[in-house]
């Protein structure tokens, strides 16, 4: 999830089939239900936020469960089919919700009574300050990428090998073919995407062959139950799922909860010149101001470099991360900042997200300061 639904925009009407819709199913016990929209129990229920489906909580006596509408959506990739069969996987793993009922369009799982975490909870699991869910994470996402591919995931096999999440491929195209300009991000992206994948590495058709990848492991997609037992957490949300390699998986993990974004953006929408200028991140040697940046991009990679070992380590289960190792995850995460952005830039040229112009905007802009950081970082740290 990354951004609000929003309001009614489409009308009462349309709500009102969607609750009968939803209040008519065979799946719900014999007694009064009562439907309500997910966005209006948000505090009261600690969620996530919803961008690309109707959510609804629906109740029956003491029992509760969450409902999700949504149509394919083809710039995005969104298949329904395809989340169908990545939610069931997962409940089945004991990593998602158990689902109750599913059509096409519409998926009911159980409602996992607990919090969706923040990217402060990530921060603190990664700095050692709460090895259990750093340890329940990784668990969990070693058991989702050990899955089989869901026989729905299988055309995803007919792609050549990459590192990038094929719907990276898909939006870039998008982007170039609306002649996207706000931003240099078509730019960027040519620039740097192929140093990225071959800083990655090669990748094997035996030992990289792509294995089931959920790709949208933001925080609020991670909800910790409610228990006063060992920490039980579930995965949510597996409409961008689909089959690549764990590690950029990880690594999208990684980029949602790298550090805050709050430093004004000195690049204007008229001056991509100077946007684009910043892209190579490079500076002459006797400029003092370039040289004080790129000390703050090293010490602010040492810090990120910390973080991206412990998850190493928990997730490859290894006592320590080799600095080759730390190097191809880093360029990872410039590749899953860079999908971000394009999600953004997608939402901005398309408009089919539940999510406002201005806001589909501003979410491009937060994550193209951050695709610029990281690559920023990476040259500085591993160059």
């Amino acid at each position: 999830a990354r951004l609000s639904m929003g309001g009614d925009s489409d009308g009462d009407g349309e709500e009102h089939a969607r609750i009968e819709r939803l209040r008519t199913l065979p799946c719900w016990p014999e007694q009064p239900l009562q439907i309500t929209r997910a966005d209006q129990l948000r505090q009261e229920l600690r969620f996530g936020e919803g961008r690309s489906n109707l959510n609804y909580v629906v109740q029956a006596g003491c029992k509760q469960w969450f409902a999700r509408i949504g149509d394919d959506l083809q710039l995005y990739g969104i298949r329904r089919e395809k989340e169908i069969s990545a939610a069931r996987l997962a409940a089945n793993l004991g990593v998602g919700p158990a689902v109750h009922h599913f059509e096409m369009g519409l998926l009911i799982s159980e409602l996992v009574h607990g919090h969706a975490l923040t990217d402060s909870d990530l921060r603190r699991a990664l700095a050692g300050q709460d090895d259990s869910l750093l340890e329940t994470l990784t668990a969990a996402l070693r058991k989702l990428h050990a899955a089989p591919l869901p026989p729905e995931f299988q055309t995803d096999l007919e792609e050549p090998l990459s590192w990038s999440p094929r719907d990276l491929h898909r939006w870039l195209a998008f982007a170039r073919r609306e002649r996207f300009s706000r931003l240099p991000v078509v730019q960027m992206a040519d620039e740097i995407l192929p140093q990225l994948e071959h800083a990655a590495g090669p990748l094997s058709q035996v030992d990289d062959a792509p294995r089931f990848c959920h790709f949208d492991l933001l925080a609020d997609n991670i909800v910790l139950a409610d228990s006063s037992e060992s920490p039980r957490l579930f995965i949510v949300d597996y409409e961008y799922a689909q089959a690549g390699q764990p590690l950029a998986d990880l690594a999208v993990l990684a980029m949602g909860c790298d550090a805050d974004d709050n430093t004004p953006d000195t690049a204007t929408n008229d001056n991509t010149a100077t946007a684009t200028a910043n892209i190579t991140a490079t500076a002459s040697a006797n400029n003092t101001a370039a040289a004080t940046t790129s000390a703050t991009a090293a010490a602010t990679a040492c810090s990120a470099s910390t973080a991206d070992a412990a998850l190493l380590c928990s997730y490859l289960q290894l006592p320590s991360a080799s600095p080759s190792l730390l190097r191809r995850f880093a360029a990872l995460k410039v590749v899953a900042a860079l999908r971000e952005t394009l999600w953004g830039v997608v939402a901005e040229l398309g408009g089919s997200a539940a999510i406002a112009d201005a806001e589909a905007a501003a979410y491009t802009d937060v994550n193209w300061r951050k695709l610029r950081r990281l690559w920023t970082d990476f040259g500085a740290k591993h160059e």
